[in-house]
């Protein structure tokens, strides 16, 4: 009975697990950093299903940081598609625009990164003006992956899961209490 409760408890603090959460960054050749963070899916080296997403160019952050969307480029056409954004940890391949309200601010507030189908080079580009910043990065002829980082966060339980995992505990506890009383 011990084990099938400490294996419950396990397997229930486990399984409430969502898409993994990523911190990400690129310095731009001329000094300018983006950063942010999603929540993906990771298959491999790529990741799909951006959520949760925020960026920010040298600490400023862009309009709807935290529910921006993504956009990812239709193989051959170049059009957008919302939801489609693709990305490899390596920073060997990108086709997405993560931006706030398209209708809005897509032009002005967006962090890009395209390969071209072609040639298969990478460019990236930041922008983000309003509030009295106006904040531009391009990267084309001086694109280099290494300066593209992705690391996972190290995933905090949430307090539904921590409950239930202590509630699992002090129920060993008690079958342990009741067993030692009663040989």
């Amino acid at each position: 009975m011990f084990k099938q409760l400490l294996a419950a408890a396990i397997f229930l603090s486990v399984s409430a697990a969502h898409a993994d959460l990523f911190r990400y960054s690129y310095l731009f050749s001329d000094g300018q950093r983006v950063a942010g963070s999603f929540s993906a899916t990771v298959n491999g080296d790529f990741l799909t299903g951006f959520s949760n997403i925020s960026a920010a160019i040298d600490g400023e952050e862009f309009f709807g940081n935290g529910s921006l969307v993504n956009y990812g480029f239709e193989p051959g056409t170049g059009y957008q598609v919302l939801g489609e954004g693709v990305a490899t940890i390596s920073g060997t391949y990108g086709s997405f625009v993560f931006a706030a309200d398209p209708e809005i601010t897509f032009y002005t507030n967006f962090f890009r990164m395209e390969t071209d189908y072609e040639s298969g080079r990478v460019s990236v580009t930041a922008i983000k003006y309003g509030d009295g910043a106006y904040l531009y990065a391009w990267d084309s002829e001086n694109y280099d992956p290494s300066r593209w980082t992705v690391t996972a966060v190290t995933a905090v339980p949430e307090p539904e899961s921590l409950a239930l995992f202590m509630a699992g505990l002090g129920l060993m506890g008690v079958v342990a209490r009741r067993r030692k009383s009663h040989p």
